[in-house]
C-alpha cells in the first residue's frame, strides 16, 4: 500500500510541477507568439505543444522511474520519501530538457519569421 501511495504522490507532484512551469512561462510565450506570428491558431498550437510535451515527459519520467518508487513494505518511511524525491528530481530535469528544446525551436521560429517581416 505504501508503494501505491508513493507512486500517486509522485504523479501528482510531477503534474503540478509541469503545471507550475507552464503557468510561469505560458502567458509571456503566448504574448510573444501573438506579436510575432499574428496568427492565433499558430499561437494556440505552440502553447499546446509545450503543455502536452510537459505532461507527457512528466508522466513518462514517473513511469520510467517507478521501480525506484516501488519499495518493500517493511522499509522505513524516510527511505520511501527519499526514493520519491529522487524520482521527482529526474522528472524535473526532464522538464528542463523539454524547455531547452522548446526554446531552441521557438528561437529558430522567431529568427526565421523576424527575417521575413524585416
Amino acid at each position: 500500500m505504501r508503494e501505491l501511495i508513493g507512486l500517486v504522490i509522485l504523479i501528482i507532484c510531477s503534474i503540478l510541477s509541469a503545471g507550475l512551469f507552464y503557468w510561469l512561462v505560458g502567458k509571456p510565450l503566448r504574448l510573444m507568439l501573438d506579436e510575432l506570428v499574428k496568427m492565433p491558431a499558430c499561437t494556440d498550437f505552440y502553447c499546446r505543444v509545450l503543455w502536452v510535451g510537459l505532461i507527457f515527459i512528466s508522466v513518462g519520467t514517473v513511469f520510467d522511474n517507478y521501480k525506484v518508487v516501488l519499495t518493500d513494505e517493511y522499509k522505513p518511511l524516510m527511505d520511501n520519501v527519499w526514493r520519491i524525491v529522487d524520482a521527482w528530481g529526474a522528472q524535473l530535469s526532464m522538464i528542463m530538457v523539454v524547455a531547452l528544446v522548446y526554446v531552441f525551436m521557438i528561437t529558430i521560429l522567431v529568427a526565421a519569421l523576424r527575417r521575413k517581416v524585416d
